[in-house]
């Protein structure tokens, strides 16, 4: 087996200075089956990657979308029962809700099982996942701030953590290889100003390697696995200030800001409003002579807004960060 480096894993943009920041990140790891049911599209992609042979390949997927049919279908009747009782699912029916759906997994868990992966080439990459993006226009005196939405009542039962935002990412495995769960906290206030802009993220271990796929001693496929390798279930999550090169991929347009008073004006942007509360992002490894993709799912589960100074005299135009959730702009 050869030890080599893969190359970079991580979106082309997310180069500068990186510092960790008071929080705190936990991860659980997941295995396959959970996540296939969860993201068919990254399954499809991990299952192409791994070089199945055609055959193989269609019975693993159909089996995926039987499971996942079967676990929709039972978490579809566990809200019912909730909404019908106007309380959480209790006993018995949570159990039975939760053996049958186990049941399911069980299924894709045991034909993961039944693979062998002779490795050829093994190595390991530090991985970050941008969770926010916080830009401001690229002009003197512009500045955005991130800050918690949490006041009052909500404040104060979050005690300490009312000035935290609250992220859940999923990260998938590729090629069978498990995947992680991570809960991020990271306190806020983040500011920018002048176009410097900066990305809350977090850093992943993950274990990339070159295989033969065998099922009953026969080989099936050969091609590139991937799955997260964490050392320890909690980390600091970070802030990095992107280099001056760096370009961050923009999405749809917002909103437009016409600001024609040649005096400062504070606009103010409610990020949950106006921005998506989730957002996929895909990794793009070159690895052992082949191109690989990863897909990390980020939420922001937590009350955010988004303050934006502008200067008089300017056109804006708001639009959706591409890669991760967050906001880039363009002036005029």
């Amino acid at each position: 087996m050869n030890m080599v480096d893969p190359g970079s894993l991580q979106c082309s943009w997310l180069t500068g200075d990186a510092a960790f920041t008071a929080g705190t990140a936990r991860f659980r790891l997941a295995p396959a089956a959970e996540l296939a049911v969860a993201n068919r599209a990254a399954f499809v992609a991990g299952l192409r990657q791994l070089g199945l042979r055609d055959r193989e390949h269609d019975a693993l997927l159909d089996l995926r979308d039987e499971v996942a049919a079967v676990a929709q279908a039972l978490d579809v009747e566990k809200s019912a029962i909730a909404r019908a009782s106007y309380r959480l699912v209790l006993p018995p029916e949570s159990v039975r809700l939760a053996q049958e759906r186990r049941a399911a997994l069980r299924r894709l868990d045991d034909w993961f099982a039944s693979y062998t992966f002779d490795a050829h080439a093994v190595a390991t990459s530090r991985v970050r996942i941008p969770l926010f993006l916080i830009t401001s226009p690229y002009i003197a005196g512009c500045s955005a701030r991130l800050s918690s939405a949490r006041w009052g009542h909500a404040a104060q039962s979050h005690g300490s953590y009312r000035t935290h935002l609250c992220f859940i990412a999923t990260i998938f495995g590729g090629g069978g290889g498990d995947g992680a769960v991570c809960k991020v906290a990271t306190k806020t206030p983040i500011e920018v100003k002048d176009g410097e802009p900066k990305v809350i993220f977090i850093a992943i271990e993950m274990t990339t390697s070159r295989v033969t796929v065998r099922r009953r001693n026969r080989e099936v496929g050969r091609g590139i696995r991937v799955e997260v390798s964490c050392e320890r279930d909690t980390a600091l999550p970070g802030v990095l200030t992107l280099a001056p090169a760096a370009e961050p991929p923009a999405g749809p347009l917002i909103a437009k800001y016409a600001i024609e008073d040649t005096h400062p004006v504070v606009t103010k942007v409610q990020a949950l409003d106006l921005l998506a509360e989730s957002r996929e992002t895909h990794l793009t490894l070159e690895a052992f002579g082949e191109e690989t993709t990863i897909t990390a799912l980020v939420s922001c589960v937590s009350p955010a807004r988004l303050d934006c100074e502008l200067v008089g005299g300017y056109a804006y135009e708001a639009y959706e960060a591409s890669d991760c959730l967050g906001v880039t702009w363009r002036a005029g």
